[in-house]
């Protein structure tokens, strides 16, 4: 493994600190780091935070699973060493743990699988503000979260946005209607069940009514 290297080019030594329960885990990482230098092991959180004030590492590896609170200690780590670049270190790839871990302020997450052999790489690499993820967890981090921004703006929209009739159509398209079921059901003709609808849609947002289920299934709000 390559030192990362500065702007210039120059090789750089970093320093890190390891933070993991497992002492097997911290040798392993030890060894897959060098030549970088482990300047701190800690075994829970407390001591995760407390080694990072002391000893300001410029990389901390810390695992999600941590005693004390792996999120807390990232979060916590960041405020008493600014400088200091972190890993997370994930027992799966959970979009959970990746968003968590991201919200958090790390700036790479690896899991404990295949640690050894992505931490090299991730070291390599200049941490300056770039999340390195495994690219097919960060497709799902990124729909996940438009998901919930769809949602976040389903559920502020204004109440009065639809009108009662508006309202009926959009219950009975939750429920997977037809326009043909939805016409028997209001006692409206095709033509105007389809007007509702397409009323529905432009008030929403969305382009079809397949994207209208999606962000009614994903919000789980009413009307």
């Amino acid at each position: 493994m390559e030192p990362m290297r500065t702007g210039t080019g120059a090789p750089q030594r970093s320093s890190v600190l390891v933070a993991d329960s497992y002492a097997a885990t911290r040798a392993g990482v030890r060894a897959a780091v060098a030549p970088h230098e482990v300047v701190a092991e800690a075994a829970d959180a407390r001591g995760a935070v407390e080694l990072a004030a002391r000893e300001r590492p410029d990389v901390a590896i810390v695992a999600l699973s941590l005693p004390g609170g792996g999120v807390d200690a990232i979060r916590a780590m960041l405020d008493t060493a600014p400088g200091c670049q972190v890993v997370a270190l994930a027992e799966d790839e959970s979009d959970d743990d990746a968003v968590a871990a991201l919200a958090a302020g790390a700036v790479a997450l690896v899991t404990r699988g295949d640690a050894l052999e992505r931490l090299p790489h991730v070291l390599a690499a200049p941490l300056d503000g770039y999340a390195l993820i495994p690219a097919e967890l960060l497709a799902r981090v990124a729909e996940r979260a438009e998901r919930e921004r769809r949602g976040a703006l389903w559920r502020d929209r204004p109440r009065a946005t639809f009108s009662p009739r508006e309202r009926q159509v959009l219950e009975a398209l939750r429920d997977g209607a037809s326009t043909a079921d939805i016409a028997v059901e209001l006692g409206l003709s095709a033509v105007t069940v389809r007007r509702y609808v397409s009323g529905v849609l432009r008030k929403t947002g969305v382009p079809d009514r397949e994207a209208l289920g999606k962000l009614l299934a994903e919000s789980g709000a009413e009307a």
